[in-house]
């Protein structure tokens, strides 16, 4: 254990102050794009994993690096302070402002793909006339073949029928 001098405390506590300011932005960020892009359960539950880990990987680093691996209690104190600190204040004009410019941007990307795509649009609405005629023709098509094998075989039946009569008939003669 090394001992360190009161200044050098301040700077390491200053340090996991803004390394709490900053998983505060981190996962504001998160936040963001939770509200902005919709999906199930199971993936914010992941996430949730993959950000703990990444912030106790990154307080590791601070740790480490700052405090040479050991943890004292002023740090781990500093780094609550410093997200208690970023939510109090700038998380609550970040937060909503963010939304907004994000789901600006997406209408704005939105409409751009709209616009891109109506040409496209355009062609296949004219192109579906030709291929509705083909469609009607073809089904006018098939109705009259469908109505032309009945009447064959209801005439089929009608000759059957005479033919087994007649030859009933000559059976009976012979």
């Amino acid at each position: 254990m090394k001992i360190l001098s009161m200044a050098t405390q301040a700077q390491i506590f200053l340090m996991t102050v803004a390394s709490g300011f900053i998983i505060g932005f981190v996962f504001d960020c998160l936040r963001v794009f939770r509200r902005t892009v919709k999906h199930p359960n199971f993936l914010t539950q992941i996430e949730d994993i993959v950000f703990w880990v990444a912030v106790s990987l990154f307080m590791f680093y601070v740790m480490l690096t700052e405090n040479y691996g050991e943890i004292r209690f002023y740090a781990i104190l500093g780094a609550a302070i410093g997200a208690v600190i970023y939510f109090e204040t700038l998380s609550r004009l970040f937060l909503p402002v963010s939304v907004a410019i994000v789901n600006f941007i997406k209408k704005v990307l939105q409409v751009t793909f709209n616009i891109l795509l109506a040409p496209f649009r355009f062609l296949v609405y004219l192109l579906s006339f030709p291929a509705r005629f083909i469609g009607k023709t073809l089904e006018k098509a098939q109705n009259r073949t469908l109505v032309g094998l009945r009447r064959l075989k209801k005439y089929g039946r009608i000759k059957y029928r005479k033919v087994r009569k007649e030859f009933s008939v000559i059976l009976k003669k012979t």
